[in-house]
Parts: structure tokens; sequence; C-alpha cells
């Protein structure tokens, strides 16, 4: 009963959070997809009125960054030198 519960709540924080944790994620996701993900993830932080994160917002940077490091940069050294 445990395991399931924990293995249910990390199917939650997976699916809310887990795209921001792969740089692979990140370059494969489409534009759509991605922005949907931002739009949850802005969704979920919100508390009443007030907002930690702006989706959109996050998504047009990381956006950016997906396109900046291109399909090949896998290490981290290479995407902060891009981002440099």
């Amino acid at each position: 009963m445990c395991i399931s519960i924990d293995i249910e709540q990390f199917k939650i924080f997976e699916d809310i959070f887990g795209f921001l944790f792969s740089i692979e994620k990140l370059k494969w996701f489409c534009c759509v997809l991605l922005k949907e993900k931002y739009l949850k993830l802005e969704k979920y932080l919100k508390h009443d009125n007030l907002v930690d994160l702006n989706g959109l917002n996050l998504f047009l940077e990381l956006n950016f960054l997906k396109e900046v490091i291109g399909k090949k940069n896998d290490k981290l050294i290479d995407i902060l030198n891009n981002i440099k």
C-alpha cells in the first residue's frame, strides 16, 4: 500500500517537474508540448492569485536555450559555454 502511494506520488512529480531535470527531454520536446509543460508548472505553483513563476517567460527562455544548445550538446559544460 505504501509503495503504491509513493509510486503514484513520483509519477505526479515526474509529470509536473520531470522535464526540467533532463537536457535530453528539453532538446527533443516539440514547442507545443514544452509550452504546455511550462504552463502546467505555473498552474501547479500558483496559490490563489500569487504566482511564483511565469510559465510563458520560462518557456520562451528555455526554448531559446534549446535552440542555442542545438541537438548535439550533451554535456553540461558545453551548454554552459554556449550560454556564456
